[in-house]
C-alpha cells in the first residue's frame, strides 16, 4: 500500500519526464514487433466518454517513462491496445513487451493530460508477469469516472 507521500513522489517524477508544456504524444506508430511477453495497459472512459487522443498517459516504472494511451485497436492489427480491443470505444490503451526471467514486477500509473498541470488518475498499481508459458497480460483495467465540467467563468 503506498502512502500519499509515495504516490506524490511517483506524480513528481512523472510530471518532470512530461517536461515543460506538456507535449503532443508522439505520431501513431504500430507497437514494435519484439520478443517477449505483450503486456496491456487499459483506461476505461466507456461510461463517460470524455478523453479524446493524447489526454491519457501510461507512467511507467522505474524511470517515469511516459507513453500516450491509444484506442486504434489491437497491437496485433496495426494498433497499440490488447488482442481483442475494439477501436474507438474509449477504452484507451497501450501493450508493451516484457522480459521477465522468469518473472517481473511492473509498476504502472495513469495521468489525465487535458488538465494542466497533469494530473493522476487512480493509485499507481503493480502487476506480477510471468514469462514461462504465459499468454499476453493485460493488467486490471482503471475504470475512469465521468469528467465533471468546469464551472462557469466567474463562479
Amino acid at each position: 500500500m503506498r502512502t500519499s507521500s509515495q504516490a506524490a513522489t511517483w506524480l513528481t517524477v512523472a510530471l518532470a519526464a512530461l517536461g515543460p508544456g506538456c507535449p503532443a504524444p508522439a505520431p501513431r506508430e504500430p507497437a514494435p514487433r519484439v520478443p517477449g511477453l505483450a503486456v496491456s495497459f487499459v483506461a476505461d472512459d466507456s461510461a463517460g466518454q470524455a478523453y479524446r487522443e493524447g489526454e491519457l498517459a501510461l507512467v511507467r516504472f522505474p524511470g517515469a517513462t511516459v507513453q500516450p494511451l491509444y484506442d486504434d485497436g489491437p497491437w496485433t492489427e496495426g494498433g497499440h491496445e490488447a488482442e481483442g480491443a475494439v477501436a474507438g470505444d474509449h477504452r484507451w490503451g497501450l501493450t508493451v513487451f516484457a522480459r521477465p526471467e522468469p518473472s517481473a514486477q511492473l509498476e504502472y500509473g495513469f495521468l489525465d493530460r487535458s488538465v494542466d498541470p497533469p494530473a493522476a488518475l487512480g493509485p499507481a498499481r503493480q502487476v506480477l508477469v510471468v514469462w514461462k508459458g504465459q499468454a499476453p497480460a493485460v493488467a486490471p483495467a482503471l475504470v475512469l469516472p465521468p469528467k465533471r465540467a468546469a464551472p462557469p467563468a466567474g463562479r
